[in-house]
C-alpha cells in the first residue's frame, strides 16, 4: 500500500533565484548571444584577402592595401568583410550599452547598502534617524 501524498510534501516552494544569480544568467546569454570572445575578434569568421590582413590583425589603417581594380569575386568578398565589421560593430554597441546597464545596477545596489550600513550605524551607536547627519554637517 502506498502513502498517500500530502499537499505539503506534493509542492515545493517555488523560490525565487537571486539578484547574483539573475545577474550571472543575463551576463551569460548576452555573451552566447554577441559571440565576442575578444575585443579584437569579429562576430564569424571571414575570408580575408592576403594583402588586407595585417591591417585587419593589427587594427593600423596604414598597412591597407591602395586602391586597385577589382573582379567580381574580390568584390564580394570585400562586402562580405564589410558586412562582418557592421555586425562585429553592432554586437559591440551592444555589449557597450549592456555593460552601462549592468555598471548602473551595480551602483544602485552599492547605494542601497550605503543606506541599509547607514540605518545600521545609526541604531548601533543608539541614535534616531537624522542625528548621523546632523553630527556630519556639524563637523
Amino acid at each position: 500500500m502506498t502513502k498517500p501524498m500530502t499537499i505539503t510534501s506534493a509542492i515545493k516552494p517555488m523560490t525565487k533565484p537571486s539578484k547574483t544569480e539573475r545577474l550571472a544568467a543575463h551576463v551569460k546569454e548576452l555573451r552566447e548571444r554577441t559571440s565576442l570572445e575578444s575585443w579584437n575578434a569579429f562576430i564569424r569568421e571571414m575570408a580575408v584577402p592576403s594583402d588586407l590582413f595585417p591591417a585587419l590583425m593589427t587594427g593600423r589603417t596604414q598597412l591597407l592595401p591602395k586602391g586597385r581594380p577589382l573582379d567580381a569575386s574580390e568584390c564580394q568578398v570585400l562586402y562580405n568583410i564589410i558586412g562582418t565589421l557592421m555586425d562585429t560593430n553592432a554586437a559591440l554597441r551592444e555589449h557597450t550599452e549592456q555593460t552601462g546597464i549592468l555598471v548602473k545596477e551595480w551602483g544602485d545596489a552599492f547605494k542601497g547598502l550605503f543606506t541599509l550600513a547607514s540605518h545600521i550605524e545609526t541604531f548601533a551607536n543608539l541614535r534616531q534617524d537624522g542625528e548621523l547627519e546632523e553630527e556630519e554637517q556639524a563637523a
